[in-house]
């Protein structure tokens, strides 16, 4: 396997609480989603894999959001000699 190359397709970050100030005390809680995937290039034993990371962070006590991070990033690898 070799990684061919490597990139950002995007890439966003809100601070919410920055915005509008905290307005009291602040208890985050934080949840980090992840999702993969795959797609067959037409060149031969191309891959392209993307990764789509979502990190959110609201107060425990208000629910109010604190900040939102997306990042959609991917990478194109060659792959040979592994089973489908």
């Amino acid at each position: 396997m070799r990684v061919l190359t490597q990139y950002v397709r995007d890439l966003s970050f809100e601070n919410v609480l920055a915005q509008r100030g905290s307005g009291g005390e602040v208890q985050p809680d934080v949840t980090v989603s992840v999702n993969l995937e795959p797609k067959k290039r037409q060149t031969d034993h191309q891959y392209e894999i993307g990764m789509k990371l979502s990190v959110a962070s609201k107060n425990k006590g208000t629910a109010d959001t604190l900040f939102l991070l997306e990042l959609d990033y991917a990478g194109i690898l060659h792959v040979e000699n592994v089973p489908e």
